[in-house]
Order: structure tokens, then sequence, then C-alpha cells
């Protein structure tokens, strides 16, 4: 799974065929410090059930970083949060997210 990423410039790293399925669906923790902007833009594929999933994130024209997406529906809409693997604090917060199908992140 690869999440796209939006910069603070708005730039995307998402293929210019694909449109917006981020949702509500951030970065977050270490993750958001490192990017400089917490919006997801685009997920690929998108997943259909409540969970966690091992992904990858794509910065607009940077690397590729392996991360932890913690992905739920609420209210009928998509959330979700996206951590590194080694950021706890931030996984903690997701995991209760997750769990309490937060409507607000």
């Amino acid at each position: 799974m690869v999440i796209y990423a939006l910069d603070i410039n708005y730039n995307t790293s998402a293929p210019k065929t694909e449109k917006h399925n981020g949702s509500f669906v951030y970065l977050h923790g270490k993750l958001e410090d490192k990017n400089g902007f917490d919006l997801v833009e685009y997920i690929d594929p998108l997943p259909c059930e409540d969970g966690e999933y091992d992904a990858e994130v794509q910065f607009a024209n940077r690397e590729r970083l392996s991360c932890r997406l913690y992905f739920w529906h609420a209210n009928g809409m998509q959330k979700g949060l996206v951590v590194l693997p080694d950021d706890e604090e931030a996984a903690i917060y997701a995991e209760k997210c997750l769990k309490d199908k937060a409507e607000f992140l």
C-alpha cells in the first residue's frame, strides 16, 4: 500500500490520473514533523476494512518511507492516521483513535 502525501505548498506525489481519496487521513507525529504538513491525498489501494496496515508514504519529490496506517470509518467518512514504525507516542494515540472510531483528530 502506498500513501501519497501533500507538502506545505500542496505539491502532490500522487499519479496525475488519480483524484483525492485520502478523506480525513493525516500524517501524525514524527512523520508529520518530517513532511512539515499533515495531509494525505491518495491511498493505493484504499483499505475497505478498519484496522492497522503496513504501508509506505511517498512525499512529493522525495523519498518513500515505511509507515503504519491506522484506518477506520466514522459517520460514513474515512479516517486515519499515518505514523512512523518507531514513533511509539504517535502509535499509541493512533491506536486509541482507531479503537474509539474517533470522529475528530
